[in-house]
């Protein structure tokens, strides 16, 4: 089963200014997680908007078989 993930910046100073040093390791190691999941084969797309207001946004499409009961999972 496909999924599609949308992220959205919790603060969008990490895009227009830079990220604070704890959202600098966040990123880093989301960045990493579906680095990896991609050379798994999970992950069929990733990416992001290339504007840095408001409207910005990330995609991620996944494969993923669902978690009962929640309609959706992510492996680890």
């Amino acid at each position: 089963m496909e999924f599609l993930s949308i992220l959205k910046p919790t603060r969008l100073g990490m895009l227009t200014e830079s990220p604070t040093e704890e959202e600098d390791g966040v990123l880093s190691g989301h960045a990493a997680y579906v680095e990896d999941l991609a050379k798994r084969g999970v992950v069929e797309f990733a990416g992001r908007t290339r504007n840095a207001d408001e409207t910005t946004f990330g995609l991620v499409v996944f494969h993923a078989a669902p978690l009962r009961g929640t309609g959706c999972g992510l492996p680890g």
